[in-house]
């Protein structure tokens, strides 16, 4: 059974890959401020540490959704990248659809150049590009979208606000894509099985708008409609990926109904 390593396992991500791999792999995980049962406490930046676990674990893959200061997990991702090279190992990373932010006038899809806008997207980019140089056909990279589950911080933040009234920005006219955070560990465990490597994106099939997703998600888990601070975009922006590349199992996809009939399980 081959073994896997997840950095960052504690957290909303890494939590939904350990879930997805469980009882097909040896998994084993490391979490930044807290003990893991079985695993590791491991912050970027601890880059000895890492190396460590690495020889003593000797993971036959890792996936790696730690996070931390960017110049930080810039030098831990090349520590990392380095250690897969010399012994031949497999890597996913975890990255995000906002390395196309810089140009949000169209959905963007598998031939769409990324350029980045925000320093989030320009540092996760940076990571990718330098991993690639480094991998080549050893990585695979996950770009997600906004991710849901039951009882996520975004699901927590619209329940808060409908009971204190506090306001929470909101954002008509954005067209988004939305994950699902059981999508993000169907896609690793896709990806190990098929021992496979490029580009992943992981979100709905299909879009919708910012501000109405908010609306549907409450009235979907009978959520009292939150005090909401409208944020007008002036022209119609799309924080969307629309695939075109049709290869992706068809149990893998998801519409944003799926996402809302998930979230209301």
């Amino acid at each position: 059974m081959k073994k896997v390593l997840i950095l960052g396992g504690n957290g909303l991500v890494g939590s939904e890959i350990v879930k997805g791999l469980n009882g097909a792999y040896e998994v084993v995980s490391t979490a930044g401020h807290h003990e893991i049962e079985g695993g590791y406490t491991l912050l970027a930046g601890e880059d000895d540490k890492l190396l460590r676990i690495l020889v003593k674990e000797k993971p036959d893959v890792i996936v790696s959704s730690i996070v931390g200061a960017f110049d930080t997990l810039l030098s831990f991702h090349r520590v990392l990248g380095n250690w897969c090279s010399q012994y031949g190992k497999r890597l996913i990373y975890i990255s995000t659809t906002n390395v196309f932010d810089g140009d949000l006038s169209a959905p963007v899809d598998e031939n769409t150049t990324p350029v980045p806008e925000s320093d989030y997207g320009k540092h996760k980019l940076e990571c990718e590009n330098m991993l690639v140089d480094v991998l080549g056909n050893n990585l695979a990279i996950m770009r997600l979208n906004s991710v849901w589950t039951p009882g996520c911080k975004r699901v927590v933040r619209l329940m808060q606000s409908s009971e204190n009234g506090i306001e929470i920005e909101t954002f008509p006219g954005d067209m988004i894509t939305v994950t699902l955070g059981t999508q993000i560990g169907e896609y690793a465990k896709y990806i190990i099985d098929g021992n496979l490597s490029g580009v992943f994106h992981v979100g709905s099939e299909d879009m919708v708008d910012y501000h109405q997703f908010e609306l549907m998600v409450c009235d979907r888990l009978h959520i009292r409609t939150p005090r909401f601070k409208v944020i007008e975009v002036e022209q119609p922006a799309y924080q969307a990926f629309l695939p075109t590349i049709r290869d992706i199992p068809k149990s893998m996809r998801r519409t944003v109904d799926d996402v809302l009939d998930a979230l209301s399980l």
